[in-house]
């Protein structure tokens, strides 16, 4: 992934998001949670950005 003319590589590749950029299940969003909190203890700090997630779920409503 180029940013700017810099690489800068993906650290979780195993995860993909939609077409909106979101997650498509809760369960994907718990996985993914879980994994970048065991690589922020395993690599230096500041690696990643620091801040929590919020959860929440997108309804679409149509009105008649």
């Amino acid at each position: 992934m180029f940013v700017n003319g810099i690489v800068i590589p993906f650290i979780f590749p195993q995860f993909e998001l939609n077409q909106y950029g979101l997650f498509q299940t809760k369960e994907e969003i718990d996985e993914y949670i879980a994994v970048r909190e065991q690589f922020k203890q395993t690599h230096p700090p500041y690696t990643l950005e620091e801040g929590d997630f919020v959860t929440f779920r997108l309804h679409e409503i149509y009105l008649q």
